[in-house]
């Protein structure tokens, strides 16, 4: 049975984005009592700065196993309900040892068998393992109504289709079961994928991003807002488009990372800078300012432009919500801009929204960033140290 996260939520309890201070119950504290392993104990306010929640780790550093398996049970979940019904009797396949998910930022995640034995080659388990078209599996991607895996360097969709963002080259059906291949030529590899609201976007192994799904706020990063994939009667109709340049009119490439929220796309180049298209202004009652140029008026970017962050910052990672960006320099700082309907953009209680790109007052160098849901956001220090907000 796939692993349970147990009460995250618990652990905020309090207005949203006021910090909270909390930890792991370590086996001392809990002498001769089953333990608790990785429930998170609300202990009350912090008292004083910093402005984060420290999420502090037990004696054991189960931390690890708790920041890894907010991400790493979704995929196990998935692959066990994508599991064959023909108990054949036969061995599943190989277990690579890692997977990526995206969307956390998270680095490889162990998806092993809980336990260090071997596979027993006897019968499968009722339920069975995971289907060959798994096997090569080294990412998955969710979405607000798709799912992606990256296997073997090529994009598999299952889920809501309606605008064409499942990129198979229609807009039919509506829901699609099992994962179908995207509508590509085979030879071409892609390295990440991500889903957003009803737009996709995936990346190959060239640096060159493409995009399908809707396009009314210009997600597509073409240069307009025509609706391709509900216009049943056109070629385009759910075919991944090509980026083939950005606002300026210049190459658009040397892409290494993408991610998509629920109405704009992202892009990392190797460069360390952050592009994005799509709405940015005021959009399902939040605030935006996506693309940290200090404008907050409603507007669509129909080509990638590039987020203005202060000179001589180099990006290494990002990850985003529905509407906020969150991105980690190459000196562990954390950097936000965006929405803040519940304070996950700066991790204080007044909720603001910043149109530009702030730093936050983390005391700790970070490593690794995830957001979750909508409006909370977890950070990973060098020393192992779980810090939250939203």
């Amino acid at each position: 049975m796939p692993p349970k996260v147990h009460g995250l939520a618990s652990a905020f309890t309090s207005t949203p984005g006021s910090p909270l201070k909390a930890r792991l119950a370590g086996p001392s504290e809990q002498a001769g009592q089953p333990r608790d392993r990785g429930r998170l104990k609300d202990v009350g306010r912090s008292p004083s700065p910093p402005d984060f929640p420290l999420l502090r780790q037990s004696s054991d550093n189960r931390h690890m196993s708790l920041f890894r398996t907010l991400f790493v049970s979704l995929a196990v979940v998935l692959m066990g309900c994508s599991a064959s019904s023909d108990d054949s009797g036969t061995e599943d396949p190989p277990d690579t040892g890692f997977i990526e998910v995206a969307g956390d930022d998270a680095g490889t995640q162990d998806a092993g068998a809980p336990d260090a034995g071997t596979q027993d080659a006897g019968t499968q388990d009722a339920g069975g393992g995971p289907t060959d078209s798994l096997a090569g599996l080294t990412r998955i991607a969710s979405a607000e109504y798709q799912l992606f895996y990256l296997v073997n360097g090529r994009v598999l969709g299952i889920g809501s289709n309606r605008a064409g963002q499942l990129g198979v080259g229609h807009a039919n059906p509506y829901n699609q079961v099992p994962p179908v291949d995207i509508a590509l030529p085979a030879e071409l590899r892609f390295k990440d994928v991500a889903g957003g609201g009803f737009q996709s976007v995936a990346l190959d192994v060239q640096g060159r991003v493409w995009t399908f799904g809707q396009n009314l706020y210009g997600q597509r990063g073409d240069g307009t807002t025509n609706d391709y994939p509900n216009r049943t009667t056109t070629p385009n109709n759910g075919q991944p488009y090509l980026i083939l340049q950005d606002s300026t009119g210049a190459t658009f490439d040397n892409v290494i990372a993408v991610r998509s929220a629920l109405l704009f796309n992202m892009a990392l180049k190797a460069d360390g800078s952050v592009w994005v298209w799509g709405m940015s202004g005021k959009a399902i009652g939040d605030t935006l300012g996506i693309a940290g140029d200090g404008n907050r008026e409603p507007r669509n970017i129909t080509r990638p432009v590039r987020v203005p962050l202060p000179q001589g910052v180099r990006i290494t990672s990002f990850t985003t919500n529905d509407s906020s960006i969150f991105a980690l320099d190459d000196t562990g700082k954390v950097w936000a801009w965006g929405g803040s309907a519940a304070g996950e953009t700066l991790g204080r209680g007044n909720n603001p929204d910043y149109a530009r790109p702030n730093s936050l007052n983390i005391p700790a160098r970070v490593k690794e960033l995830a957001a979750g849901g909508s409006q909370w956001v977890i950070a990973l220090d060098e020393s192992g140290g779980l810090w939250g907000w939203g």
